[in-house]
């Protein structure tokens, strides 16, 4: 994304959560459609939310929740419940995969096949996690042939990954075939991948938690992955990661209907700006948006 777009889109974030705040104390968070299941949070965090979404006519859900969910959030929570394709997010559970049946190992650098993608990031040689990184689904595609449908199905169910098929006219069936899964479920996995209780090997775990890792200091570790579907119409992009601070975990899904490429961006954005709100992530708006220039 060009950085003046960046900065444009952060800017544009920044001016309608400053409206929220203004009007958060008189406004009614959720009307309409669209509601706020808040626990915990202040009832100000929803107008934020509220505003960020309806006022650039977003369609999508934010769900929070903090390690032992006595403190959670939901923008739109009817729709946390709706299956969608889950696009490069699907990078996490296949790394499991793959790591797991012995595909690949995780210092591994699997061989660029030469074919300019038009981005210099994954056009070279990659671990599986720049690929995960870096969204670099081709390695995905060819591990996943490698592996097979029948073991990939295997863990799907063993798992209870979405609705576990893998299945589909497209070989890449997280991109554009029958595998869906809901943000409620994405969350989920998350906090089970965090506790390590998903049915691979802890190391395993270990690895691919490492391989999402973003941002580390003193304060807190920031983990998250981003997704594209662009198989329907419209886009369907996706944010989900985690936050580990001082003294708690937080998990967080973004799921949102984008038009063009600049809302696209929200993905990224959208959710670093409702987390540091929130006092989840440190930091005010000013900060965040100096950052970006």
């Amino acid at each position: 994304m060009p950085e003046s777009m960046q900065k444009k889109t952060l800017r544009t974030l920044f001016f309608f959560l400053f409206l929220a705040a203004l009007a958060g104390a008189c406004s009614s968070p959720g009307k309409g459609d669209v509601q706020v299941q808040s626990n915990d949070f202040p009832s100000r965090f929803a107008a934020t939310a509220d505003t960020l979404f309806s006022h650039r006519g977003l369609t999508g859900t934010f769900l929070l929740s903090n390690l032992n969910g006595s403190r959670s959030f939901a923008y739109h929570p009817a729709r946390a419940s709706e299956a969608f394709l889950p696009a490069s997010t699907f990078s996490i559970m296949a790394s499991l995969i793959f790591l797991q049946e012995g595909m690949v190992s995780d210092t591994e650098r699997i061989a660029w096949d030469g074919k300019d993608r038009g981005w210099e990031e994954i056009n070279r040689d990659l671990t599986l996690g720049e690929a995960l990184k870096y969204s670099a689904d081709h390695i995905f595609e060819t591990l996943a042939e490698k592996t097979g449908k029948a073991r990939i199905q295997y863990w799907l169910t063993r798992t209870g990954y979405g609705n576990a098929l893998a299945s589909g006219r497209s070989h890449n069936f997280w991109m554009n075939g029958d595998l869906r899964i809901t943000p409620q479920q994405q969350l989920d996995f998350l906090r089970k991948l965090y506790r390590r209780e998903l049915p691979f090997d802890r190391g395993i775990q270990d690895k691919v938690l490492a391989m999402m890792l973003r941002e580390e200091n003193g304060r807190y570790s920031y983990y998250y992955k981003t997704g594209w579907a662009r198989a329907g119409s419209p886009d369907i992009v996706w944010n989900m990661g985690i936050v580990r601070t001082g003294d708690d975990v937080y998990f967080y899904v973004l799921n949102l209907e984008v038009q063009n490429d600049e809302e696209g961006e929200y993905r990224k954005t959208l959710p670093e700006l409702l987390l540091r709100d929130f006092g989840i992530l440190p930091g005010n708006m000013g900060e965040f948006i100096d950052s970006s220039r």
